[in-house]
């Protein structure tokens, strides 16, 4: 079974990010430099966040090696080149910002967290756990986000990496060597929010690095949230169920989003990492703003967000 975070242990989360604190929903792309400081102290800084929920965020990647690790993790039209200038950049990320869970030694990766060495030549693992298909599989298994690379030539885009142990209701096998635009067509608002996606793709592949924010409302915490449910589990268990005020739960989901450009590779890395923060834990103000931002939805963007039946919740926390 796929595991749920532990309800009690969401405060211990690293940073809270409030992105409908202006009171309106909004589908715009939303880029701020990074680092940009949202109150949260030196993890505003870092591209990972990694923090005392760590183990839990690894069983659930771990889940996702058990169930198919093809379900969730894609490559298409990558080259030898892309991938390890990205995975050297990993690594210096990760050492840089966290010496303290890893040190690399010429060609070895010491990860404490996980207690594994990862040894590598150029690109190609020399010795690993066999469950690994690649240096950037072994490097994005050892932190708290989900990593995607979009690269670009004078005639199209295509996404050529997904690593999504935590997707939420999106599948990497339907998403990969597909354009940024097809990949973001579901998104209830976004052609017409963004009207000149070639100057987005030219600012993600060009400049920053940026970090933007996505967010909604669950009922459960687990991370995985893939529209296939497992083999194994019956296909009633493993949708979401919708809120109910007799016995309410709901969450925040916020999905941090950080884009690193390679203009030299004509490519661009995002990291995406979700928190779960229970709604009856919002301030009063916060949950205010929350509900003004539902309210401002659109039907087919309530829809999207599967939020069409939002009344009952939003009845609920003016009332918490």
């Amino acid at each position: 079974m796929y595991p749920f975070l532990d309800e009690t242990q969401l405060h211990r989360n690293a940073a809270f990010y409030t992105p409908f604190d202006n009171g309106i929903y909004q589908v715009t792309a939303g880029l701020h430099k990074h680092p940009t400081n949202f109150g949260n102290g030196i993890m505003d800084n870092h591209t990972f966040q990694i923090d005392s929920l760590f183990p839990q965020y690894h069983n659930a990647k771990l889940a996702c090696r058990t169930e198919r690790i093809t379900k969730y993790v894609q490559q298409h039209n990558l080259s030898e080149d892309i991938q390890h200038q990205i995975a050297q950049y990993l690594i210096t990320t990760l050492t840089t910002e966290y010496p303290h869970y890893f040190q690399q030694h010429n060609n070895t990766l010491n990860c404490t967290l996980t207690q594994e060495t990862i040894h590598w030549y150029n690109n190609s693992l020399l010795t690993q756990p066999t469950k690994y298909l690649s240096l950037l599989d072994a490097l994005a298994s050892q932190v708290q986000e989900d990593i995607s690379i979009l690269c670009k030539n004078s005639h199209t885009n295509w996404i050529s990496y997904l690593h999504l142990s935590y997707p939420n209701h999106w599948s990497t096998e339907e998403k990969i060597g597909k354009t940024f635009q097809h990949a973001h067509n579901p998104v209830a608002g976004f052609q017409k929010a963004n009207p000149h996606i070639d100057n987005l793709i030219n600012a993600i592949i060009q400049r920053g690095p940026y970090v933007r924010f996505a967010w909604g409302i669950t009922t459960d915490t687990r991370l995985n949230h893939h529209p296939i449910p497992p083999i194994f589990i019956h296909h009633q268990q493993w949708p979401e169920q919708p809120f109910n005020p007799d016995k309410p739960k709901a969450y925040l989901r916020i999905e941090r989003q950080t884009l690193h450009p390679f203009p030299e590779l004509q490519s661009s890395l995002f990291t995406i990492r979700p928190y779960l923060t229970p709604l009856q834990t919002l301030s009063k103000e916060h949950k205010t703003l929350l509900i003004h931002a539902i309210q401002s939805m659109t039907p087919e963007q309530k829809q999207y967000k599967r939020l069409q039946h939002s009344e009952k919740l939003v009845k609920w926390l003016e009332k918490e």
